[in-house]
């Protein structure tokens, strides 16, 4: 009976030790006038942490300016790489061997 006591408690012991602790620990750790921040950018399933800690409110607000304008930015370079290849000239061959047509655009 001892040993299968023993086997919970350190299963108990393991798992505790896997648990990550939640936000809200992380943030009394912060220094006075700051508190825990976790900012995130992204989709749904795709969302990415841009910036995660003790800031103050000021610079919380600053880190989301600046990830809105990192994501309005690559939005923006996306457009324009599709605008840019829509107006591209394409140029292709077409090349028949026996049977068979191998057509390469450049």
């Amino acid at each position: 009976m001892k040993l299968f006591t023993s086997i919970a408690a350190a299963a108990v012991i393991g798992a505790s030790m896997i648990v990550a602790p939640p936000a809200a620990e992380a943030g009394r750790n912060c220094p006075a006038g700051t508190s825990y921040h976790k900012i995130k950018r992204g989709l749904f399933l795709a969302r990415k942490t841009v910036a995660e800690g003790c800031f103050t409110p000021y610079e919380a607000a600053q880190l989301n300016m600046q990830a809105d304008r990192n994501e309005n930015q690559r939005r923006a370079n996306v457009m324009r790489n599709i605008n840019s290849n829509q107006h591209r000239n394409v140029n292709c061959t077409t090349n028949v061997y026996g049977n068979t047509g191998y057509t390469s655009c450049y």
